[in-house]
């Protein structure tokens, strides 16, 4: 579910960029063809191939979904897709969350046979699902204007910023949602009907 939100959120920004109605279509039918086959109500998956979808999620496929969704939630106006992020976090932070470590999991504590299970700020192939998360949380408090999010980022923040300032080039995203909490734009449209 990972690399098809990446997509998925980059096509609505391009929508909106390029002021395309088609492209913003198939990124709301993209959306919810990905929620049809990796999302069983209560525990997302990670991969479907041959028609079958498997394996249980990483921390990279919920928080790239749940930043896809507040994304195009931004470009449509459709506010189904706020609670569909929080649905996706409220099963995220119950299954990967890390009291411990201000930070999310890697794999499902509740099923995790791995030797460990990291809290990763570093980028791979897809941003650190913990940056990402930095950048939901921010964007989240300021649509619903709830200090409680700007609190989850700011911790996470504190936590992580240290190894990241270390290794810049290893975790350029952790460093991005940090900029992005300390200068971050509200744009407000008066008189612009919604799509």
């Amino acid at each position: 579910a990972d690399w098809n939100s990446l997509a998925i959120a980059a096509l609505a920004e391009a929508a909106l960029v390029f002021g395309s109605q088609e492209w913003l279509d198939a990124a709301q039918d993209a959306h919810a063809a990905v929620l049809q086959t990796f999302w069983d109500g209560t525990t997302l998956l990670h991969s479907h191939r041959a028609g079958k979808t498997r394996h249980r999620a990483t921390a990279h496929d919920y928080a790239q979904l749940i930043e896809c969704s507040l994304v195009l939630a931004g470009a449509t106006g459709d506010t189904r897709l706020l609670d569909t992020a929080l649905t996706l976090h409220a099963a995220f932070e119950r299954q990967h969350w890390s009291t411990d470590h201000s930070g999310f999991l890697l794999t499902a504590t509740a099923t995790n046979d791995l030797p460990a299970n990291d809290i990763t700020i570093q980028d791979d192939v897809t941003p650190s699902p913990n940056a990402v998360m930095i950048r939901v949380y921010i964007r989240l408090g300021y649509i619903f204007g709830d200090r409680h999010w700007h609190d989850r980022a700011e911790t996470m923040l504190r936590r992580h910023i240290k190894p990241a300032l270390d290794n810049p080039f290893a975790a350029p995203s952790l460093l991005g949602a940090a900029a992005f909490a300390r200068q971050t734009w509200q744009l407000s449209l008066y008189g612009i009907e919604a799509p």
